[in-house]
């Protein structure tokens, strides 16, 4: 009221809400990645880190570790203003689960009582071209998955995309076109 009032002079202040424990998401370790080393996962438009390697990074100081056959990075920092969008982008052929939970470092800070888990996330029904082009031994798409964590503190995962390459028109034309005949 006082900053309305034309009788009272208030210095301009601004009430931000803050991510108060930090947030990791986690996720198993595929079959193709382990083998090759790369856990699968890659941040990308300003989202959190992740990824070994496998695709684009462009993680925001976001840690990513990996322990056995797990691999899992921090999604939301404690101290960030709320409400936070992350993008974490994935190569997967097949069904996959992710699990959202509180950082072990906020474990001394969260109500006794408290679960560490936060949600699960399952992803299915990939189109049977993505596990057909897999086995035929091309790289998996990329599949998007967008969180919110909105002003209450909920976490919301808000969208998952199958990102699915497409060839070029000169590449389809090369495979279309006869092989020319060997000359001797």
């Amino acid at each position: 009221c006082a900053m309305l009032s034309p009788l009272f002079r208030v210095k301009e202040f601004v009430i931000e809400d803050k991510v108060r424990h930090p947030i990791r998401i986690s996720w198993e370790r595929t079959e193709d990645h382990a083998a090759s080393g790369a856990g699968g996962a890659a941040s990308g438009g300003g989202a959190a880190g992740g990824g070994d390697g496998d695709g684009e990074e462009d993680g925001e100081g976001a840690a990513a570790a990996t322990s056995g056959d797990a691999t899992s990075c921090i999604l939301f920092n404690e101290g960030e203003a709320v409400p936070v969008e992350r993008r974490v982008v994935f190569r997967r052929h097949r069904a996959f689960t992710l699990t959202a939970h509180y950082d072990a470092a906020a474990l001394a800070s969260l109500p006794v009582g408290s679960d560490r888990p936060l949600a699960r996330f399952t992803f299915s029904g990939f189109p049977e071209d993505v596990v057909a082009a897999a086995a035929a031994g091309k790289p998996a798409p990329k599949v998007r998955v967008d969180f919110l964590l909105n002003a209450s503190g909920i976490l919301e995962l808000t969208d998952a995309t199958l990102l699915k390459e497409k060839e070029s028109e000169e590449e389809s034309k090369k495979d279309d076109a006869p092989a020319a005949p060997a000359s001797a």
